[in-house]
């Protein structure tokens, strides 16, 4: 290859040469455009980070925090081995101590031997009540309680104990 065979392959060498070194331009161009626009990227994803992480080590120390209080009751730590018995202050059964003079414990199944319960069961709470108010609470309750009313308002009447 002599002549113009031979330019013609240089110039057409030549022109490949230049359309990849704009091709390269470009890509630097581009390259360094897209550096400059997202230059801060790294550091805000940097901080983004750091701070879930801060997140996730407090929502861990919130979490063990409320397990240490879920295995404890009344400040006492339990273990898995006593974690469903009672609490030695726990009511454990039996006849309650009269505690108040003048006063009834009023609920239980005592009260609630009916069902379904009515609103008026669901109207007070149980607990100490004075002897006139729990035999007013029991008039209005379903069922045959004349025994414990006539008791209860034998003992407003005359400020006894409960039997």
């Amino acid at each position: 290859m002599t002549g113009p065979g031979v330019a013609a392959v240089l110039e057409r060498s030549d022109e490949r040469d230049r359309y990849t070194q704009r091709i390269i331009d470009a890509w630097r161009d581009g390259y360094a455009a897209a550096e400059a626009a997202h230059a801060d990227d790294y550091e805000a994803g940097f901080a983004d980070g750091a701070m879930a992480l801060k997140a996730a080590q407090h929502d861990a120390c919130r979490l063990a925090e409320l397990e240490a209080r879920r295995w404890s009751l009344r400040g006492e730590p339990r273990t898995r081995q006593s974690f469903a018995q009672p609490h030695p202050a726990d009511y454990q059964g039996g006849p309650l101590p009269l505690e108040r003079p003048g006063e009834v414990w009023l609920g239980g199944p005592a009260v609630h031997h009916h069902r379904p319960c009515t609103q008026v069961c669901r109207s007070y709470r149980p607990g100490w009540y004075p002897a006139a108010v729990a035999a007013a609470i029991l008039e209005r309750l379903p069922g045959d309680h004349v025994e414990e009313i006539s008791r209860l308002a034998a003992m407003a009447a005359g400020g006894g104990e409960a039997a």
